[in-house]
């Protein structure tokens, strides 16, 4: 009986020092660099009028909360840069992006270590954008 009862006790330890909540997952499976790989405004593909102004887009997050995007504008060889910090709320719904200048929300409609796809709260033409890692 006292074999059963350590066994148990041990799985129950196991068990919950081995399972990652969803919201350690999602910060695990954000944490790369991603690429945009499609973009849909209103329902139509507007991947190549959106890259176009954000030629070579990259955006990096880090599990520690922070962000960096990478981009040039159309025409231009200048690098834009942007760094802030990242939540994601706790039943993993929504993607907030914070800088100095400025606050974005997104929704999350999905988020696996291969994929990342959001809807951009701010934008009032239901603009989702497809993301792959870099």
């Amino acid at each position: 009986m006292k074999i059963l009862k350590l066994t148990t006790v041990i799985l129950l330890i196991v068990t919950a020092v081995g399972c990652e909540t969803k919201q350690e997952a999602a910060r695990t499976n954000l944490a790369i660099t991603w690429k945009i790989d499609q973009v849909i405004r209103a329902g139509v593909d507007d991947t190549q009028n959106y890259t176009e102004s954000r030629s070579s887009y990259r955006i990096s997050y880090t599990k520690e909360g922070t962000f960096q995007e990478r981009y040039t504008s159309f025409g231009s060889s200048t690098v834009t840069e942007i760094n802030g910090s990242w939540t994601i709320n706790s039943n993993v719904t929504t993607l907030n992006l914070e800088t100095d200048f400025s606050s974005r929300a997104f929704s999350i409609d999905l988020l696996e270590s291969t994929n990342l796809n959001v809807t951009d709260q701010g934008e009032p033409d239901d603009l989702k954008i497809f993301f792959v890692p870099a």
